[in-house]
């Protein structure tokens, strides 16, 4: 299954994307710092769960 969520590091924070800001045309990102991984680690999955409630199966319209 995929509920597009990526998420990277630059040695100093963890970033996804959560969202888009249509006034502007550009994504919407968080961070986290990446000396909590583990905070980091709780808001991603928040993230995830969020996307995968949202997302429905494709052809059927029925959420997982």
């Amino acid at each position: 299954m995929c509920v597009g969520l990526v998420v990277w590091c630059d040695c100093g924070s963890f970033w996804w994307r959560t969202g888009w800001d249509a006034a502007r045309k550009r994504p919407i990102y968080a961070w986290h710092p990446a000396v909590e991984p583990e905070r980091a680690a709780a808001r991603i999955a928040r993230r995830y769960a969020d996307l995968r409630a949202a997302q429905t199966t494709p052809g059927t319209g029925v959420r997982p």
